[in-house]
C-alpha cells in the first residue's frame, strides 16, 4: 500500500505492493502485458500457392514474416487494395513491412530485409484524405524533396508573391496532416514574412508585405546561417538555424500544415531554388528584376508547372488498432509455387521505436536518466544507500518486480500505473526508457541480477516500432506553468542567496520595467522580513533555479536565485537594535543554532506593501519609526537603489549599509527622504526631484479585466449532484495562472468568493450562488506565499500562507489589492520543503487557526514544527495548543471548542489519522516523536490516539473536516461529520462517539463519483446551505487535474450513509441517514467486518497485521428503521476495522457501503 505526506507528495514511478487475502489489501491488478502477447498471428503456416487475407482491418502497424521462398514463387504482400510489396526468394527470410496511415496523412509503406531498412518509404497514390491538399498546392515528389529541395543543406530559394493575406509561400513538411518537428516552412504570419523550424524556433521579417503589391521574398542558409530578405532588404538571420530535414517530408508551393501556417490567399508568380547560398549581389539582383542574370537555378517553377497528379482519393474508413487511430486496410498475401510461410505475425506501430531507443542507450541517456530518477522516483524508492519514504515501494536493488521487469514491461508501468502509482503521462517515451536505463545500470545490474532481463537480437527485434508520419512532439519544451506564470512584480518566497545564507521570508521585487512579472525580470532586490535586512541584489537573463515544492514539485529542494549577484548581505540583523543598541541577533535559535523567525516587534516589524504603478512600497517600522522603501533599478548608472522615507523621530537609526560599513540616519521633527544607491559600493545620497512623489501614490489597476466561465450543472440521479465551478484556464488567462485552488470563503450574501490558490493568486469570483450560468472570475492579489487557506471576516480577505496571516486591503474600490498587511508574522520558517502553513479558520471571539506542518522524516527545528497554532483576533500573539503532528492538512472547529486536526501515514504515524484535538497547549501530544515538544516517551499510551487510523486505500491523504450545519440543505446529514479527501477527491460521512473521554469512529464515502482532483477546504454557503469545495493536485494524490472548485448539492433522494456508530459489549450499532429495508438489513451475510492491528514506529507507515475476519451473529432493524444492531461476539478494542453491507433502501434501492473506524474502547 502506498501513502506519503499530507498534502500533495507526488507519488511518481513507485510500484506498489500489495498483500494478504483478504479485500482490504488485495493485490493490485497487472497494468502490463508480456512483450510477445502485442503481436497476434495474422496467416497460419502455408504452402504456396496461396491467397490469404486478414479477416479485419488494420491500420499503422508491421507485419513480421518468416519463410522460405523459390525464385519463381512471387511472393507479395498487398495493403491499401493492391499497393504490392515484393518477397524476395531466398531461405529463411525475414521480412518486416510497416504500414501506416495515419489520421488526415498519407498511407506510407517501409520494408525491412533480416533488419536492414531497404525502403525507408513513400507516400502511397489516392491515399491523402480529401480535402487535405489544398487544390492549387504544388507538391514534389519524394525523389525531388530528398535530392533538390534540402534544407538542411547551403540553398537560396526565392519567391515573388502578392497578397491582401497570409499563408505558407513553402515548406518541406509531411504531405498532409499536422506541423512536426524539423518540418520548414516560410509563410506570412500578421502581414510579415516568417521561417519557422518545427519545434526549433522562427526568425521573422520587420516589414508587412501583405499590401496588395508585388514582393520578393529570399531564404537563404549559408553553412548554419539562415537569413531572410523581403525585397532586396536582409530582414533577419539566425547563426545557429540548421536543422536536419526528415526524410519523408516532401517539398510544397502555396502549402504547409493542417495546424499550422494557415491556408496561403494570393498569388505566387515564381518561385526559384539554388542548391548552394547565393551571394549578397545575386541576392540583390533577385529582387531588382535581374533574377535572369543569376546562374541557372536547380528548380524554376511559374504557374501552370509541375503540379501533383490528380489521383483520387480512395474512401477511407477510420478504425483503431493499437494505440494510434488511422486508415485501415485489409492485407493479403499472395505467393504461387515453392513458397513456404513458416510464420506472420502483426504489431501494432508506436509513435516512438522502442527498439531504437534500447540500442541508443549510452552515458547520456544514462544521465537523462538518473536526473529524471532524482526528481520522479526518488522519494518513494530511495537509492542504494537509502531507503524511500514508503516501506511498501520497491526497493529495485534487492526487491522482486510485481509488474514485469523487462524493459518494455517496465515502461507500460510508467504509461500506465500500477497500484496507487499513478502514469507518467508528462514524460516521453524517450524519457521513459531513459529512467529504465537508469533503473537497470545503478540498482540491478550486479546487484539484484535475477530481476535484470536479458536484453538480445530476439527481443529487441519484437519491441514496437515507431511511427514515421506522427512523432512524439519533443519541443521546444513548452515551459513548465510555474515558469509560464506571470506573479506581478513582488513574490514572497524563501530564497536561498548563497550556502548559509537564506531569506526565509523573502520578499522579491523585480524592479527593472517591462511586463511579465518577476520571472520575466532583468533586475531584482531580495528583503527578508523576518529582519527587513536587503538580502541581495541581482541582474541576469534568469529569475531562480526554479527547485523547490510548488515550483518544480522537488522534495528536499528550495528555490534559489541565479544570475550576477550585484550585492549580498548576510543572515543577521542589519538595522540596529533602537532600544538596546548593538546587532545581536535576539530571533529564536533552532535546534540547528540557526536564528529563525521574526526579530522582536519592538526592533523590526514588516507592516505591509503597496502595490502602485508597477513598483512596491515596502513598509515597515525600526522602533518607533515609520519607513517606507521603494526599491529601484537606475539602468543608466547600472546600480540599485533604495528610496526610503523614515519618519520623525526622537531616535537616531542606525543601519548596516554593507557587513562592515555603517550609516545612521539622525533624529528629526520631519520626515525625510534618503536615496541608498549599490553600485561599485553603498553610498547614502540626497533626495532627487520626483523622490518625494513615489510615496503616497494613488494605486493603479494590475489585473486588467474579468474572466468568464460557466456553471457545469451535475445530473441529479443520485442524493448528491457535483456542479462543476469551472476556474480560468491558465492558456486562457493573461497571466497564465497555475489555478491550484488551495483556500476560500464567501462574502456576505454569499454571491461571490474569494479563492486562493497554492501558487499565490487571490480571485474574487461572482454568481457562485446561481443554479447555472455565467462566473466572472477577477484577480486581485499575486505571489503571495504558498496559501492554503482563506478567511472573510467582515467583508475583509484574510489569507493564510507559509510566511503570515496576510490582510488584503483595496483602497480604491475596484476590489484590487493595493496594500498586503502583515496581520502576524510570527511563522517560524525554515527552508524545508514540508512545513506547510495549512487551513485557516476563525473561532466566535475572532481568533484564527492554522496547523503547521512538520519537517518530513526530520527532527524538528522550530516549536512551529508539527502544531496547531491559534493567532489572537488582533494579531498580536500566535499560541501553540497542541504538538506531535506530521502533516496536518487543515483545522476543524468543534462546538465544544476542541478541534479536529487530520495527519498524514508516514514516521510515527503507522496510518492516516483524524486527530480529536484537546487544543489545551504544548503537552496535548498527538504521535509524532519527530515534532517539536518536550515528550520522550515513544510509547502508543504516551500520545493522544486518534478519532480514527485511516487505511491507505481508503483515503490516501484526508485534508481538511467540517460540520453540516443543522440548517443547511443536507437535511438527512445535519449534524454530522464530514472529511474532504485531497488523496482521492472523495467526501467522507465520520460517524463518531465518545467512550470515556475518547473519542473514536470511522468514515465512509459519500454515494457520488470522484472529484478529478484531491479537495481540502470547504464551507457550507450560507444562503443555499449547500457544500462548496476546492483542492488541488501536487503530488501523492491520485486525482490529477491541477484545481478545481465545486458545489455539492444535496438532491433529496436518500443517500443512506451512515451517520452514527456506536459500540457495546458483542455490537455494533450503524445509524443510517435514512431508512434501510427490514428483510436485507438483517440478513447477517450482508455484513462483512473485518479487524486488523498496526505498529506504530519511527519507520515509515505500517502494515496490517493480524488481520482477521469478525462474524456478525445476528442483524437488528430499529423500529424507524434507521439502526442496524450488528451482534459480533468477537469485538473488542482494534486497530482498525472494516464494516462493508450490502443491503436494500427503504424504496428498494441497492445500499453497498463500506465504512473504516478504530475501537479504542468498548462502551459499557
Amino acid at each position: 500500500m502506498n501513502r506519503l505526506l499530507p498534502l500533495f507528495l507526488f507519488l511518481p514511478s513507485c510500484l506498489i505492493l500489495l498483500a494478504g487475502p483478504l479485500r482490504a489489501q488485495a493485490p493490485s491488478a497487472p497494468t502490463s502485458i508480456p512483450l510477445e502477447n502485442t503481436l497476434e498471428i495474422l496467416f497460419p503456416e502455408t504452402t504456396g500457392p496461396c491467397a490469404l487475407e486478414s479477416k479485419r482491418d488494420y491500420s499503422n502497424f508491421r507485419v513480421l514474416l518468416n519463410y522460405d521462398a523459390a525464385e519463381a514463387s512471387g511472393g507479395r504482400l498487398m495493403v491499401f487494395g493492391d499497393h504490392a510489396v515484393d518477397l524476395p526468394a531466398g531461405a529463411q527470410r525475414r521480412v518486416e513491412v510497416a504500414y501506416e496511415h495515419a489520421i488526415g496523412q498519407a498511407a506510407r509503406v517501409r520494408v525491412w530485409h533480416e533488419g536492414k531498412l531497404v525502403n525507408e518509404g513513400e507516400d502511397l497514390e489516392g491515399s491523402v484524405p480529401a480535402g487535405k491538399i489544398s487544390d492549387t498546392a504544388v507538391l514534389s515528389s519524394a525523389a525531388d524533396a530528398r535530392e533538390i529541395f534540402r534544407f538542411d543543406r547551403d540553398f537560396t530559394v526565392m519567391v515573388k508573391f502578392r497578397t491582401k493575406g497570409n499563408g505558407p509561400l513553402l515548406a518541406k513538411a509531411p504531405v498532409s496532416g499536422k506541423w512536426v518537428e524539423n518540418g520548414k516552412m516560410l509563410f506570412l504570419r500578421e502581414g510579415k514574412l516568417v521561417y519557422d523550424v518545427g519545434w526549433h524556433g522562427d526568425i521573422e521579417s520587420d516589414k508587412r508585405v501583405n499590401d496588395g503589391k508585388d514582393h520578393v521574398a529570399v531564404l537563404q542558409m549559408d553553412g548554419e546561417t539562415a537569413r531572410l530578405f523581403v525585397d532586396g532588404r536582409m530582414e533577419a538571420a539566425n547563426r545557429e538555424f540548421r536543422r536536419p530535414d526528415v526524410a519523408s517530408h516532401i517539398f510544397k508551393i502555396g502549402a504547409g500544415a493542417a495546424d499550422f501556417g494557415g491556408s496561403w490567399d494570393g498569388t505566387i508568380a515564381n518561385v526559384r531554388w539554388w542548391k548552394r547560398a547565393l551571394s549578397l549581389a545575386e541576392v540583390k539582383a533577385l529582387s531588382g528584376g535581374r533574377e535572369d542574370t543569376v546562374n541557372t537555378p536547380d528548380y524554376n517553377w511559374k504557374p501552370g508547372g509541375k503540379v501533383k497528379s490528380g489521383t483520387q482519393p480512395r474512401k477511407l474508413e477510420e478504425v483503431k488498432y493499437g494505440s494510434l487511430p488511422g486508415y485501415g486496410t485489409r492485407i493479403r498475401l499472395e505467393a504461387g509455387k515453392g513458397f513456404q510461410l513458416h510464420s506472420a505475425k502483426v504489431q501494432p506501430l508506436e509513435r516512438s521505436d522502442h527498439a531504437a531507443l534500447v540500442r541508443g542507450w549510452n552515458e547520456e541517456s544514462l544521465a537523462r536518466g538518473k536526473a529524471v530518477y532524482g526528481q520522479l522516483c526518488i522519494t518513494c524508492h530511495g537509492t542504494l544507500e537509502k531507503e524511500g519514504s514508503l516501506p511498501t515501494a520497491l526497493r529495485f536493488h534487492e526487491g522482486q518486480f510485481k509488474n514485469g521487469n523487462d524493459p518494455y514491461r517496465m515502461f507500460q508501468t510508467l504509461e500506465r500505473g500500477y497500484g496507487l502509482m499513478v502514469p507518467q503521462p508528462q514524460y516521453t517515451t524517450s524519457q521513459k526508457y531513459d529512467v529504465i536505463h537508469y533503473l537497470r545500470e545503478a540498482f540491478l545490474k550486479d546487484r539484484n541480477q535475477g530481476q535484470l532481463s536479458a536484453l538480445n537480437e530476439e527481443y529487441l527485434s519484437l519491441l514496437p516500432r515507431g511511427m514515421s508520419t506522427v512523432q512524439e512532439r519533443k519541443g521546444p519544451r513548452k515551459a513548465p506553468q510555474y515558469v509560464l506564470q506571470d506573479y506581478g512584480n513582488v513574490l514572497f518566497w524563501t530564497m536561498q542567496v548563497e550556502g548559509g545564507n537564506i531569506a526565509q521570508k523573502g520578499i522579491t521585487v523585480r524592479v527593472d520595467a517591462g511586463p511579465g512579472g518577476v520571472s520575466a525580470g532583468k533586475a531584482w532586490m531580495l528583503y527578508d522580513h523576518d529582519t527587513m535586512r536587503l538580502a541581495a541584489a541581482w541582474t541576469g537573463d534568469k529569475f531562480v533555479d526554479w527547485r523547490g515544492i510548488a515550483f518544480d514539485g522537488s522534495h528536499g529542494t528550495h528555490t534559489s536565485i541565479v544570475g550576477d549577484k550585484k550585492f549580498v548581505f548576510p543572515n543577521i540583523p542589519m538595522w540596529e537594535d533602537p532600544e538596546k543598541g548593538g546587532f545581536e541577533d535576539s530571533r529564536i535559535l533552532g535546534r540547528d543554532n540557526k536564528p529563525y523567525g521574526p526579530l522582536p516587534g519592538t526592533w523590526v516589524k514588516f507592516r505591509g506593501l503597496q502595490y502602485v504603478d508597477g513598483e512596491a512600497v515596502i513598509d515597515y517600522t525600526v522602533g518607533d519609526r515609520k519607513i517606507q522603501e521603494v526599491p529601484q533599478w537606475d539602468g543608466g548608472a547600472q546600480a540599485f537603489v533604495r528610496v526610503m522615507k523614515v519618519s520623525p523621530g526622537s531616535k537616531a537609526l542606525r543601519m548596516r549599509l554593507d557587513p562592515e560599513k555603517h550609516h545612521v540616519f539622525p533624529p528629526g521633527k520631519k520626515e525625510q527622504i534618503y536615496r541608498v544607491v549599490i553600485g561599485e559600493g553603498v553610498e547614502v545620497e540626497e533626495a532627487r526631484p520626483g523622490d518625494a512623489a513615489l510615496f503616497g501614490r494613488k494605486p493603479g489597476t494590475r489585473f486588467q479585466g474579468r474572466l468568464v466561465t460557466k456553471i457545469a450543472r451535475g445530473t441529479e440521479e443520485g442524493p448528491f449532484a457535483v456542479d462543476v465551478l469551472q476556474t480560468p484556464p491558465p492558456a486562457e488567462n493573461p497571466w497564465q495562472s497555475w489555478m491550484r485552488t488551495s483556500g476560500f470563503d464567501y462574502f456576505e450574501g454569499g454571491k461571490s468568493a474569494a479563492v486562493c490558490t497554492w501558487n499565490g493568486d487571490v480571485w474574487i469570483v461572482d454568481g457562485i450562488d446561481q443554479s447555472e450560468g455565467v462566473l466572472q472570475w477577477q484577480r486581485i492579489c499575486s505571489g503571495l506565499f504558498q496559501p492554503l487557506g482563506l478567511r472573510i471576516v467582515e467583508g475583509r480577505i484574510y489569507v493564510g500562507c507559509r510566511d503570515m496571516i496576510a490582510l488584503l486591503h483595496d483602497h480604491d474600490g475596484d476590489r484590487e489589492t493595493d496594500y498586503v498587511e502583515v496581520f502576524n508574522n510570527d511563522h517560524q520558517v525554515t527552508e524545508h520543503f514540508h512545513e506547510f502553513a495549512m487551513g485557516l479558520q476563525t473561532d466566535d471571539e475572532g481568533n484564527f487557526y492554522y496547523a503547521k506542518s512538520a519537517r518530513h522524516a526530520l527532527t524538528a527545528v522550530v516549536p512551529h514544527h508539527g502544531t496547531l497554532l491559534r493567532v489572537k483576533k488582533d494579531g498580536s500573539r500566535t499560541d501553540i495548543l497542541a504538538t506531535g503532528f506530521r502533516a496536518a492538512n487543515g483545522v476543524c472547529l468543534n462546538p465544544d471548542g476542541s478541534f479536529i486536526v487530520t495527519d498524514q501515514e508516514g514516521h510515527w504515524n503507522p496510518k492516516n489519522r483524524i486527530n480529536w484535538v484537546k487544543g489545551t497547549g504544548k503537552n496535548d501530544f498527538y504521535g509524532n516523536m519527530f515534532g517539536y515538544h518536550a515528550i520522550t516517551d515513544s510509547a502508543d499510551s504516551a500520545m493522544t490516539p486518534p478519532l480514527c487510523w485511516i487505511t491507505n486505500r481508503f483515503d490516501r491523504s484526508p485534508a481538511e473536516l467540517l460540520w453540516v450545519p443543522e440548517d443547511s440543505a443536507w437535511t438527512s446529514l445535519q449534524g454530522s461529520l464530514l472529511n474532504l479527501s485531497y488523496g482521492f477527491g472523495k467526501i467522507y460521512v465520520v460517524p463518531h462517539e465518545k467512550v470515556g473521554g475518547q473519542v473514536q469512529g470511522g468514515m465512509c464515502e459519500l454515494p457520488f463519483k470522484q472529484f478529478p482532483t484531491g479537495v481540502m477546504r470547504g464551507r457550507f454557503h450560507p444562503v443555499d446551505g449547500q457544500l462548496y469545495a476546492c483542492g488541488m493536485f501536487a503530488w501523492a494524490g491520485n486525482q490529477r487535474q491541477a484545481g478545481g472548485f465545486y458545489r455539492i448539492r444535496s438532491t433529496g433522494k436518500p443517500a443512506h450513509v451512515p451517520v452514527g456508530l456506536t459500540t457495546a459489549p458483542r455490537t455494533v450499532t450503524v445509524e443510517f441517514s435514512d431508512p434501510v429495508e427490514k428483510v436485507s438489513s438483517e440478513k447477517t451475510e450482508a455484513w462483512t467486518i473485518e479487524a486488523w492491528d498496526l505498529k506504530r514506529t519511527r519507520n515509515y507507515g505500517s502494515r496490517h497485521y493480524n488481520q482477521r475476519r469478525w462474524e456478525v451473529s445476528k442483524a437488528t432493524l430499529s423500529d424507524d428503521g434507521r439502526s442496524v444492531e450488528l451482534t459480533v461476539p468477537e469485538l473488542a478494542p482494534t486497530w482498525g476495522m472494516s464494516i462493508r453491507c450490502q443491503i436494500k433502501g427503504a424504496g428498494g434501492e441497492e445500499v453497498v457501503r463500506e465504512l473504516h473506524n478504530s475501537v479504542h474502547k468498548v462502551a459499557n
